[in-house]
């Protein structure tokens, strides 16, 4: 079961007055796990570190807004004034590749996060799609290529994403040298499953397990 807090927050550009459903708690039950990091549940909501100004339309970090007020669903519905309230805009992950032109980050970690899900939108043609072979972009390369250069080898997480994207980016040998180190084995699912797929020489993202 997926629950939420809602967040009442005011646009710094507009002043427009809105609600945000902010993610309580989720699970993985049901859930599809993929080599590129992204998950697929009917319980699962990742949440999303931007919104949009229903009134403005521009992007913001959730963070750089701040909460007015915080409350649980149930003190929301029962509160006809709150519930007037307009809803922040959903950003999608096909938002994602027009947020690189914007260059919204102002970090280096938001900047990661955008350019990880731009990956995931264009990934979203090859799910379930084993033999569609995958075609890129100049443009989408350009991030990935610029993605690899952001990853922290020194994080496991993170070390496994990049042998992902060499693997998606058809240099395999790479991948494979990337991978080729201990790894906790709560990582071995997703590590044998790239590896698989680099040894294939195929580029598409993957299912695990």
């Amino acid at each position: 079961m997926t629950s939420y807090w809602i967040e009442i927050k005011q646009c710094p550009n507009c002043d427009c007055e809105f609600t945000v459903w902010a993610v309580a708690s989720c699970n993985t039950f049901g859930a599809k796990f993929y080599t590129d990091g992204f998950v697929d549940g009917p319980m699962y909501d990742e949440g999303s570190a931007l919104l949009t100004c229903p009134g403005c339309n521009r992007y913001f970090w959730r963070e750089d807004v701040p909460t007015r007020e915080s409350m649980r669903d149930s003190q929301f519905f029962s509160d006809s004034e709150r519930r007037s309230l307009p809803n922040a805009g959903q950003v999608h992950l096909r938002h994602y590749e027009d947020m690189l032109h914007q260059a919204l980050w102002k970090t280096k970690t938001q900047e990661k996060y955008i350019r990880i899900r731009a990956w995931w939108s264009i990934n979203s043609a090859y799910r379930g799609h084993a033999t569609q072979e995958i075609d890129l972009s100049p443009e989408q390369e350009a991030n990935l290529l610029k993605l690899l250069q952001l990853l922290d080898t020194n994080d496991s997480d993170e070390l496994i994403t990049k042998a992902e994207v060499l693997r998606e980016l058809g240099q395999f040998d790479e991948c494979l040298k990337q991978l080729d180190q201990p790894f906790d084995d709560r990582y071995l699912p997703a590590i044998d499953a790239i590896k698989t797929l680099a040894k294939c020489k195929k580029r598409q993202v993957g299912l695990i397990g």
